[in-house]
């Protein structure tokens, strides 16, 4: 079969994404074609300039074409004068309805030239690649919601309408967190999924004994945040801890979209940056704790935490917040409600001895079950028969 997958990011360029799993198992283990398509670039991105760097280089790396990221997998970035934003002109219907038409070069020359105007399946996570629909011939379309897309500061308002003909329009829809799925049922009756995201398990749970070197200079207890960094970081929490517990270091991984110079003046707190998805095991099996400060409100309350799957496939006790999907998933988490709970239950998970425990948790959710899952529902539309699943 032929696979467009289209999502947030190029696989393994800032964050590997389920997007980017989901592509390997249906080239790896079922031999599928799959081009992915990456959300646009454009030279409005060279105005941000906190992350002025990486953002030179996603140019780079959609001006030099398709990638060959393995035998039977494409990788394409493309480039367009028409970015889909939050702003003045960028959130207009006009730029929704062209961002993809308006493309350097020809997205639908670029497809054709890879035989990918046709497809069998359609997988869109990404509303901002939602025209795909519209130039690619498909069997099945399924739409993955991974986020309340609204909560993010660059989706404009006016693509409401888009999301729900999306919903509507779709063989299956798929959602991530129980509060997506309650959200969706309201528009779309039937053929809603759940399938949350998972964890490469033996990619974090393999024994890394090379410590990274930045851990060199950074002494134990190691406190570890590893992800995206934007406005549901709270900083201000990491600032609290750290003050109060000046003897725990606090390691922060990551591509900051917002300022962290409280941070960065702080003796025990490290800025790291982005790292290498396949350093990753190695910062976290040399860590002693991994948390998830996310400041909670609706958004956060539809969030799969990647992150928690990854800390605890690598033996790691988690301290978090209490979000909505968090608590349904039943994880073995140290909640912490306000400030001084969240440095009391750091100090707790540091003596845990239940580290089986949460190797287990993360083993059982594994990305190879979440794809079984997905790809019953895809064979199921193909054959035209019902998926006794959610």
């Amino acid at each position: 079969m032929k696979i467009l997958i289209c999502a947030a990011s190029v696989p393994k360029f800032k964050y590997h994404t389920g997007a980017a799993h989901f592509a390997e198992f249906f080239q790896r283990v079922s031999g599928n074609k799959i081009f992915y398509l990456s959300d646009p670039v454009s030279l409005f991105h060279l105005l941000k300039l906190r992350n002025i760097g990486i953002n030179i280089r996603k140019i780079q790396y959609s001006m030099k074409g398709v990638h060959s990221l393995h035998r039977r997998t494409e990788v394409y970035q493309p480039f367009t004068l028409s970015p889909m934003y939050n702003l003045p002109l960028l959130k207009s219907d006009f730029v929704a309805r062209h961002s993809l038409t308006l493309t350097m070069p020809s997205l639908r020359k670029v497809l054709a030239n890879h035989n990918f105007l046709s497809v069998d399946i359609l997988l869109v996570s990404n509303l901002f690649l939602w025209q795909i629909t519209e130039i690619v011939k498909h069997k099945v379309f399924i739409y993955r919601v991974t986020d309340d897309i609204f909560g993010f500061r660059r989706t404009p308002v006016s693509q409401i309408e888009i999301h729900k003909k999306m919903i509507r329009t779709a063989d299956a829809v798929v959602v991530t967190a129980h509060p997506l799925f309650d959200q969706i049922k309201k528009v779309r009756k039937k053929d809603v999924y759940y399938i949350p995201n998972g964890v490469d398990f033996e990619f974090f749970n393999k024994s890394v004994t090379t410590i990274p070197p930045e851990y060199k200079n950074i002494p134990s207890p190691r406190i570890i945040y590893m992800g995206a960094i934007d406005h549901w970081f709270d900083k201000s929490l990491i600032e609290y801890c750290a003050k109060k517990m000046p003897e725990y270091s606090f390691v922060v991984l990551g591509l900051p979209n917002v300022d962290l110079s409280n941070l960065d003046v702080l003796d025990n707190v490290y800025i790291c940056g982005l790292k290498k998805y396949e350093s990753l095991p190695s910062y976290l099996q040399h860590a002693n704790a991994g948390i998830i400060p996310f400041k909670v409100d609706k958004f956060i309350d539809c969030v799969s935490p990647i992150k928690l799957y990854e800390y605890m496939a690598a033996g790691l006790p988690v301290v978090a917040r209490p979000w909505e999907e968090l608590e349904r998933i039943s994880a073995p988490v140290f909640f912490a409600h306000t400030e001084n709970e969240f440095c009391s239950q750091i100090r707790k998970a540091l003596k845990s001895t239940s580290k089986d425990e949460y190797v287990k948790f993360a083993r059982e959710n594994d990305w190879s079950k979440r794809y079984r899952e997905l790809n019953s529902i895809i064979l199921s539309k193909l054959n035209g028969m019902s998926y006794g699943g959610k």
